[in-house]
């Protein structure tokens, strides 16, 4: 005999509910996921950055006026190797206002070699101290940004004494 002949209404009723949620389920579990945001994590200045790392170990917040490099390094996740990162330092001046003093872009791709799956990465860039003079005594900040319409942002500031 037929087993659906065999269901009462109820039975019916409730298999029938089931195989719609079941199907609901594999549907909602089946579709892809909405890619990530991008995003800037461990900001960080510092002296030196480890060769197989590229992130500061600590964050440095004053540096001496003889300092020969200043080290900028930051994990940037959800992005693709060729994605542009910018970089801008900004001096404090005696009024309190920011002046750009220097920018600069780099892809991952430029510092290493990587899957093309890969979305998450060590980066660091460095200032060098002027040739003939000391870093000016002053505050500074270091902005970064993933371009794009969905980069994000984030900055640092650090005092050289």
């Amino acid at each position: 005999m037929n087993l659906i002949m065999k269901l009462s209404t109820s039975q019916f009723s409730k298999l029938t509910m089931l195989a719609i949620v079941l199907v609901a389920l594999c549907f909602t579990s089946c579709k892809e996921d909405e890619p990530l945001p991008p995003s800037i994590s461990q900001l960080k200045t510092c002296t030196e950055s480890a060769v197989d790392n590229a992130l500061c170990s600590s964050n440095v917040s004053t540096f001496d006026e003889d300092t020969p490099k200043i080290y900028i390094s930051s994990l940037f996740s959800n992005i693709d190797k060729n994605r542009v990162i910018l970089y801008t330092l900004y001096g404090e001046d005696s009024n309190g206002n920011w002046i750009n003093i220097f920018e600069t872009s780099t892809r991952p791709s430029e510092q290493g070699t990587f899957d093309d799956d890969v979305t998450t990465f060590r980066m660091n860039v460095h200032f060098t101290k002027p040739a003939a003079n000391d870093w000016p005594k002053a505050m500074y900040r270091v902005d970064v940004k993933i371009d794009g319409d969905d980069g994000a942002t984030d900055s640092i500031e650090y005092e050289v004494i």
